[in-house]
């Protein structure tokens, strides 16, 4: 069975991930057939419309390479960013977008991965509460054109900072219009000079039902919500 390396190969967490990923077609998947060619874009875009044996590839890559037990004890108890994330992917040497796949499969946070070039949405990946979110942002325009960045977010508007690996609290109504009026998410980035892509994760609170939402009109209890709180801390989110 063989593999033909492409561009981007070379860089340590990649090679690590082939060739786990064809390990994986070997065990699983060799009677199919006796020869993968495997591009990147085969291998990092696990919520897009690739082939079933590549899904399976890389779900055997993912649990040969950061098993499920130990990713749960690293982050464990802490406040999910760019720099827990980066120790993960260090600690299993694979890339930073394979550790943050792994970790939206794994958490119960509502949180979505987006892959961007040229302020276009490439793709998105949420995580299990996350996924009606990265279905609005993969859906297409109604001419077929993939989706723009939101002008607000904070990817578009510091485009001198390529890099917030805490994340910065925004109105999430600017990525997702549909969420309540004072839901904040946390947007972190980090671009890759040599994909020519930026990374955005979004980290947001649970979400509120219709009819939950038709209570907190009704019953206002005077308790602050989350967008006043990080107001009054000192951080106002970008609106």
């Amino acid at each position: 069975m063989g593999h033909h390396l492409q561009p981007g190969d070379q860089l340590p967490g990649r090679i690590r991930f082939t060739l786990a990923h064809e390990l994986g077609h070997y065990l699983v998947h060799r009677h199919l057939q006796a020869s993968f060619n495997c591009s990147e874009v085969d291998t990092t875009q696990w919520d897009s419309d690739e082939r079933k044996i590549e899904f399976e590839a890389n779900t055997f890559a993912s649990y040969l390479l950061m098993p499920a037990d130990d990713y749960r004890r690293q982050i464990q108890g802490a406040t999910i960013d760019l720099d827990v994330l980066g120790a993960c992917a260090d600690r299993y040497g694979v890339s930073m977008t394979s550790a943050i796949l792994k970790w939206l499969e794994l958490t119960p946070q509502r949180a979505v991965l987006v892959m961007s070039q040229n302020g276009i949405v490439q793709w998105a990946c949420g995580s299990e509460s996350g996924k009606w979110l990265s279905m609005h942002l993969n859906k297409r325009l109604a001419n077929v054109q993939r989706r723009p960045l939101p002008a607000m977010s904070a990817t578009r508007l510091d485009t001198d900072t390529n890099v917030d690996r805490l994340g910065t609290p925004i109105d999430a109504r600017i990525w997702f219009p549909q969420e309540t009026d004072g839901m904040v998410a946390r947007e972190m980035r980090i671009a890759s000079d040599f994909y020519r892509q930026t990374m955005t994760l979004l980290v947001l609170p649970p979400e509120v039902k219709p009819w939950e939402r038709d209570k907190t009109d009704d019953d206002d209890d005077g308790l602050e919500n989350t967008f006043d709180r990080f107001v009054r801390n000192g951080q106002p989110p970008v609106r």
